[in-house]
């Protein structure tokens, strides 16, 4: 039986990512209750002087502190050699680490996304809302939970 060696742990920047939501939601729920004013949600350390700087604001990602290029190679290396995988562990938290910050990078491109772009992304998810299997799938399983726990 081959045993997983370590080779994942909570890197930069998810951690930091992390950290700044914290922070960041803490000054935006005082600003809502009229203490202080609420800023923007931009990583610090994105080299990102101002939001009307639209190259900076869609750089590379080393630009815009979502870097997950050690998190990846960390994820390969689990891998890499069939004598010396990564753990279970090492493969599941590298693996959130890395689909949390592109969905964090997504949510901050979205934020600060033209108009046009935003009316067409919102009109296909309509569309899809309105044509799509996803209403019938909610209500189908919502209905589920409630007939099998009448069934006691």
């Amino acid at each position: 039986m081959i045993v997983g060696f370590k080779k994942g742990d909570i890197l930069h920047p998810f951690d930091t990512r992390l950290a700044e939501m914290q922070t960041q939601a803490g000054a935006q729920a005082a600003a809502t209750c009229g203490e202080g004013v609420r800023k923007w949600n931009i990583p610090e350390d994105a080299n990102i002087q101002s939001l009307l700087t639209i190259p900076a604001l869609h750089g590379t990602q080393p630009n815009t502190g979502y870097d997950r290029t050690e998190l990846n190679t960390r994820y390969e290396q689990c891998f890499q050699d069939p004598a010396a995988p990564g753990t279970n562990g090492d493969i599941a938290g590298l693996k959130t680490q890395i689909d949390w910050l592109a969905a964090n990078e997504r949510a901050f491109r979205f934020r600060h996304a033209t108009t046009p772009r935003l009316l067409i992304l919102a009109a296909s998810r309509r569309y899809f809302v309105a044509t799509g299997p996803a209403v019938p799938a909610i209500k189908d399983s919502v209905d589920k939970v409630i007939r099998a726990g009448a069934l006691g």
